[in-house]
């Protein structure tokens, strides 16, 4: 806060009338900027934001979910705002920005040989939360619940290896269910 004094002349009589009054600057509002991502096999966290006035929402003018720095953005395509306001003068900034999925590939593959490649079906950037995989009859021979990431490698329920072939899973993800085949050679 700043005193501003204004001395002004009183007509031609020479005399002066002072005043004043006091001035605030305060810095502008600013949102942060965050570039829109396109995610490929991985997942996405809101970053910290550097404005301490600032927060993500998932609708304009600070409405809607807030959401959280250290937040897994799990919509296939969400639009998110950061709303910045002053509580001490009421004005606000906003800027946008949209994080887009990309369907990534799973392995068609393995081949559990003690190589180092292709040793165990590798699923860790995919988000997958379990999978069933199942035989060419039907038949399950192996599944994983509450987070996978690579733990088949060519095992069935027991431990005990599988045979060569083509196996076929069902897999659901953060962006949702996946069906396919994987081939397994040794």
């Amino acid at each position: 806060t700043h005193k501003i004094y204004v001395l002004q002349q009183n007509g031609e009589s020479g005399c002066y009338e002072e005043s004043n009054y006091n001035v605030t600057v305060e810095a502008d509002v600013r949102a942060d900027v965050i570039e829109d991502a396109v995610v490929h096999c991985e997942y996405f966290i809101l970053p910290p934001l550097v404005s301490l006035d600032s927060g993500y929402y998932t609708e304009p003018d600070g409405k809607g979910e807030r959401l959280y720095a250290g937040q897994l953005i799990l919509e296939r395509e969400q639009t998110i705002y950061v709303y910045a306001v002053s509580n001490a003068s009421s004005c606000t900034d906003q800027s946008q920005f949209t994080v887009t999925y990309q369907d990534c590939s799973i392995p068609k593959g393995i081949s559990p040989n003690g190589d180092g490649f292709n040793d165990s079906w590798d699923l860790s950037k995919h988000g997958v939360l379990d999978v069933i995989i199942y035989n060419r009859w039907g038949l399950e021979v192996y599944a994983r619940k509450n987070g996978y990431t690579n733990q088949w490698a060519g095992q069935d329920k027991s431990g005990k290896p599988l045979a060569s072939g083509t196996y076929f899973y069902v897999i659901n993800t953060f962006l949702g269910r996946r069906e396919g085949w994987v081939q397994l050679n040794y």
